[in-house]
């Protein structure tokens, strides 16, 4: 509850600080501004006030009540974050407290201006006496509209501020993400997170990620079957409508020349990102099957009538005998160790990466698209670097479905975060099928991809879980589970998930 207990804190703070207002405040008017009324009451002739001690007394009763607003103020903010804490994050995503924490700096910003416009005073102006002498019973809005009468340079001050606020609130609000462990777009927010607007990321990301031309990413994620087939995913300019990829084993390519095997697009889908232009992109997946095992093959993607692209994918063996180098890890992101960490594996040539959730940490936020850009970036290098496309395989974490305090969470299937767009890592479940153990050879849709799913490697099975954010281990999962397991009686298992079945760091008050 890592959100909730930071708004809590947030409430705390303004709790203390309007306590310590009205304190300092009570303490003054007692201490100072009552004293002359205090003196008359004990000696009826007495002098009150020099000219000295009546230019403090007028500075005093100014600050004074500009404590009394400022408690006003804080009374506000405090209740708006006590609103806050009790509110359900999931429906809101990661991105609560910066709009909690932006908003209770609005009210604060916008209520002193509004304070100051009202009650600066100059030499020429004596408009605070004027009020007390001859409205002193004055409500609020004749007191706004005599001071703009009086005050015109404090209309321009309200216009000037209205204007800033009116236009700096949409600019730093609207389009919010809020990404961790990704410092290369949006404003730093506590260590290992930033925040960006729509407006920020104008200028802090490349104008065109997927420009004409080239693909912007091409990356391999793998179906049940890794010997045999594979998805490829390719990110194009948005006005590309379908791809060819062109493909045969690299002996018969080097020995002919040609590639003898054509595949098209199975599914072509178009993003704009809500009209964000930098990110505009198609993303094509297709899917090869019928490959042989532990092979390499040639690889070409062809569209605009031209190679765009073109590199080696190598099949999984399927036999416990044929060497086989798994890279695996957790918790990516795109820092400078996630960069490291990802270009150190060169050394070991890995055949496939496993990642065991929280992979690009968008937290399902539609608008952090661009962390998903900054991770296919760094396998991409790595491939290139290798000479292949290196095959991932990603688990499910709660930085990837945007679920941080445990239970089942419901999500959008017809528009669901980017971990399930991006990565197809299933084949199509059968029409009947609600377990998922009965598949169709061909590329899922959004609405039928799930968070569980396995893969056949070597002589090994992988199963990855999730890790009770959209699926519960009991039920559907657990049948699964217990339906592969039964399929494959012969084959070593491993399973892999973000956080354990049962944490030891979690007190469980149901131990069954």
């Amino acid at each position: 509850m890592f959100w909730a207990t930071s708004i809590a804190l947030s409430f705390a703070f303004f709790l203390v600080l309007t306590i310590a207002l009205k304190l300092i405040s009570r303490f003054l008017t007692k201490k100072y501004l009552n004293r002359p009324a205090k003196v008359l009451a004990s000696d009826p002739n007495a002098t009150l006030l020099d000219e000295a001690e009546k230019t403090s007394h007028k500075w005093l009763r100014y600050l004074v009540k500009f404590l009394d607003i400022l408690f006003k103020i804080s009374t506000l903010v405090m209740i708006f974050n006590l609103v806050m804490t009790f509110i359900p994050f999931s429906a809101f995503g990661e991105v609560s407290v910066v709009l909690t924490i932006f908003l209770s700096l609005f009210i604060y910003s916008g209520s002193i201006l509004l304070w100051i416009a009202l009650n600066i005073s100059s030499k020429k102006d004596k408009i605070e006496e004027e009020l007390e002498t001859t409205v002193p019973k004055i409500n609020f809005q004749e007191k706004v509209k005599l001071s703009f009468k009086r005050r015109p340079y404090a209309m321009g001050t309200m216009i000037v501020s209205s204007l800033f606020l009116s236009f700096f609130v949409p600019l730093t609000t609207s389009g919010a993400c809020m990404n961790f462990y990704n410092k290369n777009y949006g404003w730093q927010f506590y260590e290992m997170s930033s925040v960006s607007s729509k407006f920020m990321r104008k200028f802090t990301i490349p104008n065109d990620v997927c420009p004409p031309g080239k693909p912007c990413h091409v990356y391999a994620t793998l179906p049940e079957d890794t010997a045999t087939q594979v998805f490829f995913n390719v990110h194009t300019s948005y006005d590309v409508d379908n791809i060819t990829l062109n493909y045969d084993t690299l002996n018969n390519y080097n020995n002919s020349g040609k590639l003898a095997f054509t595949a098209y697009s199975n599914m072509s889908t178009k993003y704009d990102f809500d009209n964000e232009e930098q990110g505009k992109r198609t993303v094509h997946v297709v899917l090869l099957t019928g490959l042989e095992p532990a092979t390499t093959y040639e690889i070409q993607i062809v569209y605009d009538n031209k190679t765009q692209f073109n590199s080696t994918y190598r099949t999984l063996p399927n036999d416990p005998d044929t060497p086989l180098t798994i890279a695996m890890g957790g918790d990516v992101g795109s820092e400078s160790i996630a960069q490291a960490v990802t270009a150190a594996l060169y050394d070991y040539n890995p055949d496939v990466a496993i990642v065991g959730g929280d992979v690009a940490y968008d937290n399902a936020l539609q608008t952090c698209w661009y962390s998903w850009d900054e991770f296919f970036w760094m396998f991409e290098k790595l491939g290139n670097k290798l000479g292949k496309v290196l095959p991932i395989v990603a688990g499910v974490g709660n930085h990837d479905v945007g679920f941080d305090a445990g239970g089942p969470l419901t999500i959008d299937k017809e528009n669901p975060p980017h971990y399930l767009k991006f990565m197809p890592q299933h084949l199509k479940p059968a029409a009947q099928d609600v377990v998922g153990n009965d598949w169709v050879t061909a590329v899922p849709n959004f609405n039928e991809r799930r968070t569980y799913f396995h893969h056949k490697i070597g002589s090994a099975m992988f199963l990855s879980l999730d890790s009770d954010y959209v699926h519960e281990y009991s039920g559907l999962q657990m049948e699964y589970l217990q339906n592969v397991s039964d399929q494959y009686p012969d084959s070593i298992k491993f399973a892999y998930y973000h956080v354990p079945t049962y944490p030891c760091c979690v007190n469980l008050k149901d131990t069954s």
